[in-house]
């Protein structure tokens, strides 16, 4: 391996072991999951390669963020055909191997040089993988990526999507909570001061993502709520929307739009360029601000000032206005759910008392009936004793004694119990109760009755430092213990 090749391959792994992902405590869900995925995807994008399937034919470089998604989420996202996508990481030759004895010396030079570069450019993924492998690891409870470790190689050929697709399909869960946050995260608002063809980039680019996990969100959808971005922002008035809304029904489509608000946001941008004026939202208070100023253009210094200060008082005390009726409207609701939410607990309050004030009614009539029936019964008891004291004096002079039951004995009843032959998993382990544990099923990874420290990922050949015990023969079911000498 050439010096520049292993510089190459530890460089990109500081890189990536230089941007850690944040630690996850317990069970991950789908967000950490998507979370994870992302974060990895960026570091991967920002890889120094020249794959031809890293690069679209528009000069789009993706790096190598294929190996994080995989080549049908790629194709979705970037257009860049699977089939073009190479995941092998078998090493290159160090020469082009079509190169002979015809090649001229010119051709020999750009063919070494070539294969140089995919040397190069190997090590460098492979310290991509490496270093995200230890991130993975790092953030990552031992439980929830335990089982790719090899036997004999530990990690080392465990890709980084390898360790995303064992989360996927063996712990998180994309249930009805995580798709519905998922859906509610496309919908970002568009700041009128950000560059608004990059957003409606971010807003394709989120639907496809969403698209791959089985989240759809329609294109109708997706112009709906470009086009209220629009109505929202005050750069575009009531011509420019009417304008739009003008357009033929066929004429209205994402393409459409997003070409004619981001051609007026161009020339809106080149008139504030010529004006040096600034992008930002209108005030409220601009059409009285304009007034003002041309009245200064008109007026003599004093005058300008009088009329400035004037215009500011105004508005600030129309601030304040609307400042403290927001507050007392704020307060006035509160209030009022509160005072509901206080019926509602005091309903709730007289419902139990009425239902505890039975339940003592009941009870003080059980308590009476039973009082009498002991009155009742007082007499005949006496009579009954009075026998019971005979019988008791003649049992306790009897020479005959009554042999008690020994603690040998009942342990001897429970070893009866357990020597008892059971259904087994013939062939299983569990870290709590050994090998061919009682169960039909019953391994590590189900075992209902844990030991502390218990390991689900322990198994035969791989113990973990579980319990060792072998059952013997007399425990086995006699089917089971002739199957299991064959």
């Amino acid at each position: 391996m050439s010096k520049s090749a292993a510089s190459a391959e530890t460089e990109e792994y500081e890189r990536v072991r230089g941007q850690p992902f944040q630690k996850i405590s317990g069970r991950p869900e789908w967000s950490d999951y998507m979370t994870m995925k992302k974060q990895a995807g960026k570091i991967a994008a920002n890889a120094e390669t020249g794959y031809s399937w890293g690069e679209t034919t528009g000069g789009t470089q993706y790096g190598l963020l294929a190996d994080i998604i995989g080549g049908a989420e790629y194709e979705v996202i970037t257009g860049i055909l699977e089939a073009d996508y190479q995941d092998t990481m078998a090493k290159p030759a160090l020469v082009d191997a079509t190169i002979t004895s015809r090649t001229t010396a010119h051709e020999r030079e750009a063919m070494t040089i070539k294969q140089n570069e995919l040397v190069r450019w190997w090590h460098i993924r492979r310290g991509l993988h490496r270093g995200l492998s230890e991130n993975f690891r790092d953030a990552l409870d031992e439980d929830y990526y335990e089982e790719l470790e090899d036997e004999f190689t530990g990690y080392r050929t465990v890709k980084p999507i390898e360790f995303l697709d064992h989360l996927k399909t063996e712990w998180v869960l994309l249930d009805t909570k995580a798709k519905k946050k998922m859906r509610d995260g496309f919908f970002v608002s568009w700041d009128g001061n950000a560059n608004l063809k990059r957003y409606g980039k971010e807003l394709t680019k989120s639907q496809k993502e969403l698209k791959t996990n089985k989240i759809v969100i329609s294109d109708d959808e997706k112009l709906q709520w470009y086009i209220q971005q629009m109505y929202d922002d005050a750069r575009f008035d009531q011509q420019h929307m009417t304008d739009w809304e003008a357009k033929p029904e066929a004429d209205q489509t994402w393409a459409e739009a997003t070409k004619y608000f981001e051609n007026l946001v161009k020339v809106q941008n080149q008139y504030n360029r010529m004006t040096n004026r600034s992008n930002a939202k209108r005030s409220r208070y601009e059409s009285a601000n304009n007034t003002a100023e041309t009245t200064e253009a008109a007026a003599g210094d004093e005058l300008r000032e009088y009329i400035k200060n004037l215009a500011s008082k105004d508005a600030q005390r129309a601030d304040e206005a609307e400042e403290q009726l927001n507050k007392m409207q704020a307060t006035t609701e509160s209030a009022a759910t509160m005072a509901s939410t206080m019926t509602r607990e005091l309903k709730k309050k007289d419902d139990q008392i009425e239902r505890l004030t039975t339940q003592m009614t009941e009870l003080t009539k059980a308590i009476a009936s039973l009082k009498q029936n002991n009155n009742n019964n007082r007499g005949r008891g006496t009579s009954r004793d009075n026998n019971n004291r005979g019988r008791s004096a003649s049992r306790s002079n009897s020479p005959v004694k009554r042999k008690p039951r020994g603690a040998k004995g009942q342990e001897g009843h429970y070893k009866r119990l357990n020597d008892k032959p059971k259904l087994r998993n013939i062939g299983a382990y569990c870290w709590s109760h050994g090998y061919d544990p009682v169960g039909a099923d019953h391994c590590s990874k189900t075992c209902t009755h844990p030991k502390p420290g218990h390991r689900t990922s322990a198994k035969i050949g791989n113990t973990k430092g579980g319990d060792e015990f072998k059952p013997p023969k007399a425990r086995y079911l006699p089917e089971q213990w002739a199957s299991k000498k064959k």
